[in-house]
């Protein structure tokens, strides 16, 4: 697996926290969280055996890339218009 995206409506905390450590220690690369709350998205990458060791919270309107495909853009906030 190489990407695992998670949508979140009510269940960030358990879906930022304690349930990705385990996508990291079991080496997945990149995890991206869609927060429907808050209406960002969050990357987290870097995986470890604590978690992932390298995250950050992107706004409406940030275009993005997975680690597998650079040349792919995904404009997430388009999800919200």
């Amino acid at each position: 697996m190489l990407l695992l995206i998670e949508v979140s409506e009510s269940s960030l905390g358990f879906d930022t926290g304690r349930k990705s450590a385990p996508y990291a220690r079991c080496g997945i690369p990149e995890l991206w969280v869609l927060d429907l709350d808050a209406r960002n998205l969050q990357v987290r990458r870097a995986p470890s055996a604590t978690g992932f060791e390298s995250w950050q919270v992107l706004e409406r309107g940030t275009i993005t890339s997975p680690l597998a495909l650079p040349n792919a853009r995904f404009d997430w906030g388009a999800i919200f218009d």
